[in-house]
């Protein structure tokens, strides 16, 4: 149920909890805090928020910890690996580690039962928080300790799923459209819908955009071929077309 005070909305936002109970009553807070916040939707469901959110522009999430189908911890990580810059409020009805981290990133969280002041000031630190403190932040600080760089894992919103790969598995990627084909070293394809410019983004160092179409692991290259922009043979036979334009720097990436 979406909620409009009759105030102008300038800032739009979303609640994902397992409970509706909690989603009614964190919603009636909001309700009765003077602020221009919009409740724009509510979820019970990790995978139907996220699917909102790869179409929508939110400003805000008000995101439960505690979940049964993923953490709201696992939720933020796969929001930040798919570019959704939104701010984070965490509830939870547990004092634990995370509390701490949150402090530590500039920004807010609220314990359950959920204190009408203790809402108001954390809308408050919104407003007044710089545009720069988004949620890569946050969750930069949530992983520090524990992230491990050889094994990191990418999160891909499929159709039915998120799944979780290692990016080390990832032999290439090709583009289809506004879709974009993963090729992993098991031989198996997954088709999320992330454009390859996207997906570039999420990828990060380790992979190369050898062409529009095209974006290789460096760790399955095993031969580059001469041509015009020329090819490069990937170790499980695939040959992919390296543009013109991007020949000089796909070989000094190769390089490296």
């Amino acid at each position: 149920m979406n909620i409009n005070n009759g105030m102008k909305s300038e800032l739009k936002a979303i609640i994902l909890d397992d409970e509706q109970k909690s989603i009614d009553s964190l919603q009636w807070k909001v309700r009765s805090i003077p602020s221009s916040v919009e409740i724009r939707k509510t979820f019970t469901s990790a995978q139907k928020a996220l699917s909102y959110l790869n179409g929508e522009d939110i400003d805000l999430i008000f995101l439960d910890i505690d979940m049964p189908e993923m953490s709201g911890i696992e939720f933020a990580k796969v929001l930040r690996d798919n570019k959704i810059n939104a701010k984070i409020i965490f509830v939870t009805g547990h004092d634990e580690y995370i509390l701490e981290a949150l402090r530590l990133a500039a920004f807010d969280y609220l314990l359950k039962p959920v204190d009408p002041e203790d809402l108001k000031n954390a809308l408050d630190r919104y407003f007044k928080d710089p545009p720069a403190n988004n949620l890569n932040n946050l969750i930069a600080e949530l992983y520090r300790h524990n992230k491990p760089s050889e094994n990191e894992k990418i999160a891909l919103p499929t159709s039915e799923s998120i799944l979780y790969i290692e990016k080390k598995s990832i032999c290439y990627c090709a583009s289809d459209s506004n879709y974009t084909g993963f090729y992993l070293s098991s031989g198996e394809k997954i088709l999320i819908a992330k454009t390859l410019g996207k997906v570039e983004e999420m990828l990060g160092s380790g992979f190369i955009r050898i062409h529009n179409s095209f974006i290789i692991n460096k760790e399955y290259v095993s031969a580059y071929h001469r041509g015009t922009g020329g090819s490069v043979k990937l170790n499980d036979g695939t040959i992919l077309p390296v543009s013109k334009s991007r020949k000089e720097q796909v070989l000094d990436s190769l390089n490296k």
